[in-house]
């Protein structure tokens, strides 16, 4: 998995893959409401190719507010 940050760090992108890194799915956790948790779950599968496309244009579209920052990687199983 990936953590990348965005919008003031009140928005975290959580990517996760299979052991070999051919399908890429994302997880976006919102803080933006300090009350409120909104996560949603893109329920499409991506390509190596299209991931990085996708994760290129969400920094773009944050470039006003400090773009997209790599965070981290972790590794486990999620049930």
């Amino acid at each position: 998995m990936k953590l990348f940050t965005g919008f003031l760090e009140q928005r975290f992108y959580v990517i996760g893959s299979d052991r070999n890194k051919r399908f890429f799915r994302i997880l976006k956790i919102d803080r933006s409401e300090p009350s409120d948790l909104n996560i949603s779950e893109d329920p499409m599968v991506y390509s190596p190719q299209e991931m990085k496309n996708l994760l290129q244009m969400i920094a773009e579209g944050n470039h006003a507010t400090g773009g997209l920052t790599f965070v981290g990687k972790a590794y486990g199983i999620a049930v």
